[in-house]
């Protein structure tokens, strides 16, 4: 099934990619951009500094991101998340002692063009790999999963997105423009992870070595935005 997934997304994104570029006419000087390079503005809180680059044609673009989160801790307790959102699997991004890279590409159809390329369908393939290493580190969230002790972590992500969205383009009186794009869609995902713990705990469990492996499906919600410049 994860083979299927992304053989079929992959061969969109590889269609829009044969696509010809269409003739340039006054319509498209008007509201045409042809690079943009974004960020996404919410996730530097994090930090996760993510930055994505695309070529626009008449009716499609193709983007390449690349992103990178550094950790924040290396000894302690991991805040992590808590409440709705407090398991620890699918909270990687709040998780300090985290560091992360990612490498995705997508491909964009837009509906109406001629309207300043305003509303698309987006098709998006990622990947991401979190780590950390020998930390000494303790979770101790009641709410399914906890552990204290020497820690290394690995976990791959593999993501399809299907988005829609709205792009906006400011002054069309100037080469360089503010950009942004806000969207929103399904995201299924594909996880597998690693842990290690040596001389701690796992469930209030002593072990002198443990190791813990896994892998599941999902599909959630997302939402997203990333503002930038285009010309």
């Amino acid at each position: 099934m994860k083979k299927g997934l992304f053989l079929g997304i992959a061969v969109a994104i590889a269609g829009v990619a044969a696509a010809q570029e269409q003739p340039t006419t006054v319509i498209d000087k008007q509201q045409y951009v042809k690079y943009k390079l974004m960020i996404r503005p919410l996730e530097l809180i994090i930090p996760n500094i993510s930055l994505t680059a695309e070529r626009h044609f008449y009716k499609h673009s193709l983007g390449l991101t690349l992103a990178f989160k550094p950790a924040t801790r290396e000894s302690g307790t991991i805040t992590g998340a808590t409440g709705l959102f407090g398991n620890y699997r699918t909270a990687n991004m709040l998780n300090e002692a985290y560091n992360a890279i990612t490498a995705g590409v997508n491909a964009k159809t837009y509906f109406h063009p001629a309207r300043k390329k305003d509303i698309y369908i987006d098709g998006q393939l990622s990947y991401r790999h979190w780590w950390f290493d020998n930390k000494n580190v303790a979770y101790p969230n009641v709410e399914g999963y906890r552990f204290a002790g020497t820690r290394t972590e690995r976990m791959n992500v593999y993501s399809g997105k299907i988005l829609f969205g709205y792009s906006a383009v400011g002054n069309s009186g100037k080469k360089t423009r503010l950009v942004a794009d806000f969207y929103g869609g399904l995201d299924i995902r594909y996880r597998s992870w690693e842990y290690i713990t040596r001389d701690g705990s796992v469930m209030n469990e002593y072990n002198s070595y443990r190791k813990e492996t896994g892998n599941y499906w999902g599909l959630n919600p997302y939402l997203g935005m990333q503002i930038g410049v285009g010309r």
